[in-house]
């Protein structure tokens, strides 16, 4: 499944790139869009480990796919039309639900307890956290993520 997600995501954002007229230097082995797949892919599925996608890419998809150095010089050099390109691939996938499901989810977050950060202002009120002495750390709450 991972594969075809891969395959179906490069090629929507080729065609974006296409669309939108963007020009790269012929002489690349790697195009520009599979830098940006490769970027999602990490995000999705290898939770922002980028070595473990660029060996995925290399054994899968892309023998020839860039060091991690040069992925991260490519991938910042694409930093615009990566923000643009990730907007409009949101678009198309929220508008491809036609059930228009939500699901709301949450998670703690931990805030570190710095005694020495004054200015710091806590993001819950002091009686409603509890400290945790051994791991120096105090637990804030949740956040909400509504995705679609």
């Amino acid at each position: 499944m991972l594969n075809d997600n891969t395959i179906a995501i490069y090629v929507i954002l080729d065609d974006i790139l296409q669309t939108i007229d963007h020009q790269e230097d012929a002489q690349r082995k790697v195009n520009d869009a599979l830098i940006l797949t490769t970027a999602l892919i990490t995000a999705w599925y290898f939770g922002g480990n980028w070595a473990t996608t660029l060996h995925y890419m290399r054994a899968h998809h892309c023998p020839y796919m860039l060091s991690s150095s040069r992925f991260n010089r490519r991938l910042h050099a694409l930093a615009l039309r990566a923000e643009y390109c990730i907007r409009l691939l949101g678009w198309l996938l929220k508008a491809a639900n036609v059930r228009q499901h939500y699901l709301l989810d949450t998670f703690p977050v931990r805030v570190c307890h710095a005694g020495r950060a004054i200015t710091y202002a806590w993001p819950v009120a002091a009686c409603c956290r509890g400290k945790t002495t051994e791991a120096r750390m105090l637990p804030s709450g949740s956040i909400f993520t509504v995705t679609k």
